[in-house]
């Protein structure tokens, strides 16, 4: 397989080969406000003694045929939904990890986790939602609720923060964690990194990791939205061979992968 190491600072690449384009992904962040919802009528659900468990459950998407996105890559149906606020899923060329707000969890007495999938137009929307978790090294009487809603044909992800009580410093043993992670086979190297990190009300958003400084207010949404929403357009992956570009954007250096003939590289700073 070619390797090949642009060093430049850009915003879009755009690589030209035999029969197919290819066009680096990477996803804008804002934050934005609205009333709290739970889950209702969920399609899969576990409670306080199933929490306790490291991981969950499996998730099959109902829809087949779907064309699911991350990071402009064509991912598979099936997702690990995690009890310490993370959700990971895999394509033919990478792993991916999707943290609303990882850290160490545990039942309470009173915590909950929904499942839900629906069907919006030609969209398919997977909701998972952690309600009233405990978390390690708090006072039984903390707890956090939030949900992920991931739109997996148009490449959009939104992290909502419900209530809560975080009494004291709002300290926590492990992480939190609020990332999109995009990573090889065997999630050994990071092709792509999206933080967000520091004050929840006005967070950093980039590729730079850290943590976030406390659970976000109620009604605190974070909300990602890939290249195919912001600029109208779609990544297309070869369908026999391996390409792959990351990441992007980029600062310093952008590697390209594949095993076919490059006819023609445009770089473009915006």
């Amino acid at each position: 397989m070619k390797r090949i190491l642009l060093l430049q600072t850009i915003f879009f690449l755009f690589l030209q080969f035999n029969q197919s384009t290819v066009i680096a992904q990477y996803y804008q962040f804002t934050k934005t406000n609205g009333t709290y919802v739970s889950i209702s009528n969920s399609q899969f659900s576990v409670t306080d003694s199933i929490i306790l468990d490291t991981s969950i459950a499996l998730w099959h998407s109902n829809y087949s045929g779907i064309n699911f996105r991350a990071f402009g890559e064509k991912i598979n149906g099936v997702f690990e939904l995690g009890k310490d606020g993370y959700i990971a899923a895999l394509s033919d060329y990478s792993d991916f990890i999707f943290d609303p707000f990882s850290s160490s969890f545990r039942s309470n007495g009173i915590s909950e986790f929904h499942v839900k999938e629906t069907r919006v137009g030609a969209d398919s929307i997977i909701m998972v939602e952690w309600k009233n978790f405990g978390i390690v090294g708090r006072p039984n009487s903390d707890y956090i609720t939030f949900k992920a809603v991931i739109y997996l044909t148009s490449e959009i992800m939104e992290f909502h923060y419900g209530p809560s009580n975080i009494t004291g410093i709002p300290s926590f043993t492990n992480g939190p964690y609020v990332t999109l992670l995009h990573a090889n086979k065997g999630f050994s190297t990071f092709k792509e990194q999206f933080w967000v990190t520091g004050n929840p009300s006005a967070p950093y958003s980039g590729p730079i990791g850290g943590l976030l400084a406390g659970f976000p207010t109620n009604g605190t949404i974070y909300r990602f939205e890939g290249q195919s929403v912001t600029t109208g357009v779609v990544e297309n992956y070869l369908q026999n061979n391996q390409t792959l570009v990351y990441p992007n954007p980029v600062s310093e250096q952008l590697s390209i992968e594949t095993e076919n003939q490059v006819d023609y590289v445009q770089l473009l700073s915006l």
